[in-house]
């Protein structure tokens, strides 16, 4: 998170007068791996993240708690009812619970070489032990923090490992159904192909793009941060209901299935630049929204003079991303430029 975005969500603050919402504790890991087999620790989401650790980093990271050094806390949100979800310390979590079921043996360890190659059920009974009793610390969140503080201080810790991003600190504090909704379209077929499957989904990259094209369809975007707009979208979706959900899942596969049909492999891309450019963010809102906008008759009957007005709009958006990044505009001259032909 950059300085701009934790000044995007500072200013409503009074940090004398705010109470805190952290509270600190400690378990070992015997106790922390025993809540997460009981379900009392959710992952959630957070394993969309994949592996991001290397065999390397991960056999450092037990090699430091078998040395007792220190390691980082781990930062969790608790829910109302007493349940955990895990915002930082995804990485470290997998590593201990893969390293505890004998996944993966120890490899390049530097200062205990003797243990290389050997997993979890080959070590000495006395350091399995240790492993055991490892305490760990976490930072809970309580349930009543506001996600404006929780952004702070995401902003202001490095733990070691792999930040987190904006998604993926969303997608830890506003869970529910809208996180297994995003999760569930972003590893869609059809969207993996609209998009040439030119997004990543080992940092929630995937999810965010997909609750751009549901928070556009069921809120208004008028003005703030676009992070404050995806914030509230999550919100709106864990207030949905079955049937809304599933207009909102139907819809979204339209949009995705109708702008593949119109523009194949140059889908949301800068076809005025070289063939290996990637997903253009201000033309894949811009396209979805105006798609999400018209009916099926529509953009039928216009197809032709769509596709035709396509670089244009590519050129406008350029131009518009080169002086500003209004999205009101960019919707704006999506519609005009796509549209144009309704003047002639």
């Amino acid at each position: 998170m950059n300085n701009e975005e934790i000044n995007n969500h500072s200013n409503s603050l009074n940090p004398l007068s705010t109470p805190l919402f952290i509270r600190e504790t400690t378990t070992s890991v015997f106790e922390f791996i025993n809540k997460l087999e009981n379900k009392r620790i959710e992952m959630g989401a957070s394993f969309s993240r994949g592996d991001i650790w290397s065999l390397k980093q991960k056999s450092r990271f037990i090699e430091s708690i078998l040395l007792n050094f220190p390691i980082p806390a781990f930062y969790v949100n608790e829910q109302i009812n007493g349940e955990w979800v895990i915002i930082d310390g995804v990485q470290r979590t997998k590593t201990l619970v893969d390293f505890w079921n004998n996944k993966f043996a120890l490899s390049s360890l530097e200062l205990l070489p003797t243990l290389n190659a050997k997993k979890f059920e080959a070590l000495e009974s006395k350091l399995r032990t240790r492993i055991e009793d490892k305490k760990l610390n976490i930072q809970l969140l309580t349930a009543s923090t506001p996600i404006s503080i929780v952004y702070q201080i995401f902003g202001r810790i490095n733990t070691g490992g792999t930040q987190l991003n904006r998604q993926e600190v969303r997608c830890g504090i506003i869970n529910g159904q809208a996180l297994f909704l995003l999760e569930e379209l972003a590893h869609s077929e059809m969207f993996k192909k609209s998009t040439g499957n030119a997004i990543s989904s080992k940092r929630m990259k995937d999810m965010e793009f997909v609750l751009r094209v549901l928070a556009f369809q069921i809120l208004d975007y008028k003005k703030g941060t676009t992070h404050d707009f995806l914030d509230n979208a999550m919100r709106a979706i864990n207030k949905k209901s079955t049937i809304e959900l599933e207009e909102l899942k139907h819809q979204f596969y339209r949009v995705m299935n109708l702008t593949f049909e119109f523009f194949g492999e140059t889908n949301f891309r800068n076809i005025n630049k070289s063939k290996g450019s990637g997903i253009v963010t201000s033309l894949f809102d811009s396209i979805c929204f105006y798609f999400s906008n018209h009916s099926d008759q529509f953009l039928e009957k216009n197809k032709a003079e769509i596709i035709q007005n396509y670089p244009q709009l590519i050129q406008k958006l350029e131009k518009l991303n080169s002086t500003s990044k209004n999205i009101n505009k960019q919707f704006f001259w999506t519609e005009k430029i796509l549209s144009d032909f309704e003047q002639k």
